[in-house]
């Protein structure tokens, strides 16, 4: 399966919630989350920590933590490159600006 050019974000998409459908299968794909993991992520849940892009997943909002399979299933995922590539990043920062909490609606 060839990865759509990287002047074409979000595959051509341009609507949120298109985006969420492109992203999200991509994130679990190179990434290996959970789908309901990825659904229930927050923008500032992708985070820059010495130099490196990650996805916390099972962080803490609002004193609730986000729903995870276990206890074990809170931790830290790399970005993989070829998200980065894609434009996942730019997704994130869109997502931000906007005021979306949500990074996928």
């Amino acid at each position: 399966m060839a990865a759509p050019e990287p002047e074409r974000p979000y595959g051509g998409v341009r609507s949120a919630p298109a985006r969420s459908r492109y992203w999200v299968p991509l994130v679990a794909l190179y990434g290996g989350e959970r789908m309901e993991e990825l659904l229930e992520l927050r923008s500032d849940d992708v985070m820059k920590e010495d130099g490196v892009d990650l996805i916390s997943i099972g962080a803490i909002h609002d004193r609730k933590r986000a729903r995870v399979k276990s206890a074990s299933s809170v931790r830290q995922v790399l970005v993989h490159s070829i998200l980065e590539r894609l434009g996942l990043l730019s997704h994130v920062g869109t997502m931000r600006e906007s005021g979306s909490r949500q990074l996928f609606q």
